[in-house]
């Protein structure tokens, strides 16, 4: 814990003398350093959650995406019993930016709905909730592009020239299922390496001490 709080002071230093204490990258991060600090101190109390903790700070660590290599992953929360608070998680994410609920996509949305609300969202943390009867095919694909940084390129609709692609974006697409995406993957093709390494699954187990009442009062 004074590793981090030593920490924290020197990025609050360096962000105040370049003036980037109260851009939206400042805000952001010291929002991050903020929660990461709650987890430190719960969790020294002795509560667990820590997946769905870790889940729900990627909500924040996404806006630190540009400073990376990568364009974007895909993180699921996977639990085949029910009120195992994934929903709850998603939710919970969304509220740091906007509405808990209206921001949650699923699999009913179309492909260019989902391409174009990453496009949107660029480096906020994106959220699709049950994605357990996407095919598997349409699940694969889904996790190369969240991973691909951009929107399918389009031709102009009388002309034989491109559009300008605006649909870019560094950020995570943290979805919810009752199954693993593997085991999808792995359903239509014999070893996915590539899209493997692109997905993070957490196994999501319920929790007695949740409160579901109060999570739905603050979180929607």
């Amino acid at each position: 814990l004074t590793i981090f709080l030593v920490f924290a002071a020197l990025v609050f230093k360096t962000l105040y003398q370049r003036n980037l204490l109260f851009n939206s990258l400042g805000a952001g991060l010291m929002f991050f350093l903020f929660f990461l600090l709650l987890v430190l101190i719960t969790r020294g109390k002795g509560m667990g959650m820590g997946d769905v903790k870790f889940a729900f700070f990627m909500g924040f660590g996404s806006l630190l995406m540009p400073f990376t290599n990568l364009n974007g992953f895909l993180l699921n929360l996977m639990s085949r019993e029910s009120g195992s608070g994934k929903t709850t998680v998603l939710q919970a994410i969304n509220s740091i930016y906007g509405h808990p609920k209206l921001l949650l996509l699923n699999p009913k949305d179309t492909y260019n709905v989902r391409m174009q609300r990453l496009g949107v969202m660029q480096n906020l943390a994106v959220t699709m909730d049950e994605i357990t009867n996407m095919a598997p095919d349409q699940m694969s694909q889904q996790v190369y592009d969240v991973t691909s940084g951009r929107g399918k390129n389009r031709l102009k609709q009388h002309d034989n020239a491109e559009r300008l692609n605006h649909t870019k974006f560094q950020t995570g697409l943290v979805t919810s299922s009752n199954r693993y995406v593997t085991d999808a993957l792995l359903s239509i093709k014999g070893f996915p390496d590539g899209e493997l390494k692109r997905v993070l699954e957490i196994n999501v187990k319920p929790d007695a001490r949740d409160d579901a009442t109060w999570a739905r009062q603050h979180f929607g």
